[in-house]
This record gives C-alpha cells, sequence and structure tokens, in this order.
C-alpha cells in the first residue's frame, strides 16, 4: 500500500493505546558483607564494590560470588543469596599470611624493635605477618639501623645487619 492509503487507513482505525501494563520493578533486597579483619576489598560478580563492611543489593534467590582481599591475607570467597524479606550477613574471615625472616646481626647482644613495638633480643629467626615492617636495630654505643622489608610466606628472606660502633667523645685532660 501508498504511504497515503496507509495513512487514511491509521487515521480511520481504532487509535492504539501508548499505556503500557504497570512494569513492576525488580525487587532488590541486601546483603551486608564484612571482613574479618575489617577493611577488606570487596567483589562481587568479579567486580570491584567497595571497602568492608558494604552492602550489596541482590535479586530475591539470586546467587553472587563475593570475594574480599587484603594485603597480607589470604583472599576468601562465599556465594551470598538471599531469601525474600530475609537478610543475609556474609561474614568473610581472611588468613593472615606470614613469612620467615632471618636475621644476623653484629654486635650479638643488640635488641630489635618491630614497627615501633618494645625492643627485643634478636632471635636468628622471626615469624611476621606478610605486610611491610620496620625493623630497628640499637645497642647502646652503637649508630642504630633501620631496615623495611615485607616478608613473602614460602620465602624466607635474610637480613644482615652490622652496627657500627660510636667511639666515646675524648676527655680533655686539663694541664696544671
Amino acid at each position: 500500500a501508498s504511504p497515503a492509503v496507509m495513512a487514511s487507513q491509521t487515521r480511520h482505525s481504532k487509535p492504539v493505546s501508548k499505556r503500557r501494563k504497570p512494569r513492576l520493578g525488580t525487587i532488590k533486597l541486601l546483603a551486608r558483607v564484612e571482613t574479618i579483619p575489617p577493611g577488606g576489598l570487596i567483589l562481587v560478580g568479579g567486580e570491584y564494590a567497595g571497602t568492608a563492611p558494604i552492602d550489596v543489593e541482590v535479586a530475591p534467590d539470586e546467587r553472587l560470588v563475593v570475594q574480599a582481599a587484603m594485603d597480607g591475607y589470604r583472599p576468601a570467597q562465599e556465594t551470598v543469596s538471599v531469601g525474600s524479606g530475609v537478610e543475609q550477613l556474609a561474614r568473610l574471615a581472611l588468613a593472615q599470611e606470614f613469612g620467615i625472616v632471618r636475621l644476623s646481626v653484629l654486635p650479638e647482644d643488640a635488641m630489635v624493635s618491630i614497627d615501633g613495638g618494645p625492643p627485643m633480643l634478636v632471635r636468628s629467626e622471626i615469624e611476621l605477618g606478610a605486610v611491610e615492617h620496620t625493623l630497628e636495630f640499637t645497642r647502646k654505643g652503637f649508630e642504630p639501623a633501620v631496615r623495611t622489608l615485607r616478608p613473602r610466606p614460602g620465602m624466607p628472606q635474610q637480613v644482615t645487619v652490622e652496627l657500627v660502633w660510636i667511639p666515646p667523645p675524648k676527655r680533655l685532660v686539663a694541664s696544671n
């Protein structure tokens, strides 16, 4: 049919309603995601969602894979689903990772302070969390030495320190 015939048929035919049936919105429920320790980075379905604790939108009976990660900790994962009207709490426990640090320090009776903590006698081997640490080595009469390191799980590290002796000040002897 020509455009003129189609136009005349359209004008004389019943009007077509442009109203659609009201569409119900997708109901979203919230799942609270927490990490132990707090502050883990949260990924939902492989995409960054924020820092825990965080509320994540979930459709009823939808299953979402929630992952948590934090520096110095093994990642954790959990599948979260929320039934109709039921609140869900996903608490992901992150296991801390540790690394071995072997110390060789002279003089042998030097002290070490880890991350500003109290000084203690240097041991030949220590186990530390796999995050950045500051070790300060001290002994009276010697220059302190500072080392910053990040222990690596399964890969022992060697730290060698030789403190530098500070000679006592020369005493002036008064002559008569």
